[in-house]
């Protein structure tokens, strides 16, 4: 793992609570934990908007699509810190 991702993993730790964040995630997970529609997320990652890497079924259709979640956090992040409460 690259050094920039061992950084957003320990801030994406910290945001989502210590949770063991896997290095690839489905579109589901990253529509849970950043609290977006699924079709948001397909959409970045057919688009390129969101780096993703598709797995096709026995048609060639697009089955699921693995996403790093430091590349989500890159672009939601913001709606995670928007939900943390502050600590005063």
């Amino acid at each position: 793992m690259s050094d920039y991702r061992v950084g957003l993993t320990a801030a994406l730790n910290i945001l989502l609570g210590d949770e063991d964040i896997p290095e690839w995630v489905t579109a589901t997970w990253v529509a849970e934990k950043f609290h977006l529609n699924q079709a948001t997320v397909l959409q970045a990652a057919k688009t390129g908007k969101l780096p993703a890497t598709p797995t096709f079924d026995s048609r060639g259709d697009v089955a699921l699509y693995s996403i790093r979640p430091c590349d989500a956090l890159l672009i939601w992040g913001h709606k995670l810190l928007a939900r943390k409460p502050t600590d005063t």
